[in-house]
């Protein structure tokens, strides 16, 4: 749960990290869709609007389906503050399971 600085209220969030970075306090968020569902434009707009008034410093969009181009788009506009990842899923004995997740740091 985070805070939104303009309505006073807890906001839940999938997945926060909190640490500092050279000093500086840091927060990500990662935000996750349900499977089988591809993050579309519309979530995306509403999760940047969501962290608009969050204390995200990066936010991270998961969707295990992929995004939409628009979504893709909409994602590129943020200077980087704002991260679309697909996992690569895998079938192991019969189970998936993710094999990666990897996020890199924007400049």
């Amino acid at each position: 749960m985070l805070r939104d600085t303009v309505l006073d209220v807890e906001r839940e969030v999938d997945i926060v990290v909190e640490g500092t970075f050279d000093g500086d306090p840091v927060l990500t968020s990662i935000e996750v869709i349900e499977q089988g569902k591809r993050g579309n434009l519309t979530w995306v707009e509403q999760l940047i609007g969501k962290h608009r008034n969050l204390p995200t410093n990066r936010l991270i969009l998961v969707s295990q389906s992929g995004f939409t181009k628009n979504a893709l788009a909409l994602v590129a506009t943020q200077g980087g503050r704002v991260e679309a990842l697909q996992p690569k899923v895998i079938e192991d004995n019969g189970q998936a399971r993710v094999e990666t997740l990897y996020a890199d740091l924007c400049s």
